[in-house]
């Protein structure tokens, strides 16, 4: 990016540009932003935590993975809002094409070490998850079913990190029918994929998206594997309204 003052080029991430000594805006409040979402997380973890321990260990080991998730959520969203945007769109586009290679290769990496919120932002971020091009033929599956997994952790995050702030309840029917809809259509694009010719590679990883988006849902809404089960069975409304009995009644 460029500095704002003198016009030289600066990373994203130095506060100060090098060369006038102005402040980086987008660096700034990205500092902002990840300390009071850390202070947020913490909180969150510490109630995940005393929930989970009803369960016994495998509930404190599901807790565990889930905190990890939502940690890996928080920092994606906070590196996507902050500087996604500020490259061209058609700059990215046609690296895309250019760096196939490079970037499935660092895609691949995400992927397999189970990074895949960072994978999904990775993808917005360098133009692959728009990319036609046939690099990413296989990548197809994989990157339908993660983004549906990713919106589908985001609203898990803002029902759960509950504000001491009123209007919290103001905004929990749109978090709730937000993740609903997501849900359905992550557990549609999963049919479709999660056995599909053309995705072979990345079978195992589909798979574990669903694993792990049972687990959050298993731990954060309290359910147990038959319960997560039975909520899966339910219309999209019936699910919303199961939700909004928990989270209005806890």
């Amino acid at each position: 990016m460029l500095c704002e003052k003198c016009g030289h080029k600066i990373g994203v991430e130095e506060l100060k540009c090098p060369h006038c000594g102005a402040d980086n805006p987008f660096a700034l409040q990205h500092e902002q932003n990840m300390q009071q979402y850390d202070k947020r997380f913490d909180k969150t973890g510490k109630g995940v935590l005393e929930r989970a321990r009803s369960m016994g260990k495998l509930g404190v080991k599901a807790a565990v993975i889930v905190i990890l998730i939502i940690g890996s959520i928080i920092t994606s969203l906070i590196e996507s809002y902050n500087y996604s945007d500020h490259d061209d769109r058609d700059t990215r586009s046609r690296d895309a094409v250019k760096y196939s290679q490079e970037y499935m290769a660092e895609l691949d990496e995400l992927i397999e070490n189970g990074e895949y919120m960072e994978s999904v932002s990775y993808m917005y971020s360098h133009g692959i998850m728009n990319s036609g091009d046939e690099a990413y033929d296989e990548l197809r599956g994989y990157k339908y079913v993660a983004s549906d997994y990713y919106e589908c952790m985001q609203y898990i995050e803002k029902i759960v990190l509950r504000s001491d702030n009123e209007e919290y309840f103001d905004h929990l029917d749109t978090y709730i029918s937000g993740f609903c809809m997501y849900l359905e259509d992550f557990r549609e694009t999963y049919e479709v994929w999660a056995e599909s010719d053309s995705s072979v590679k990345y079978h195992p990883y589909i798979q574990d998206l669903e694993s792990e988006l049972r687990t959050a849902m298993s731990v954060y809404f309290s359910m147990d594997e038959d319960e997560v089960e039975e909520f899966l069975s339910l219309s999209e409304a019936a699910k919303a309204v199961k939700l909004e009995e928990v989270f209005r009644h806890e």
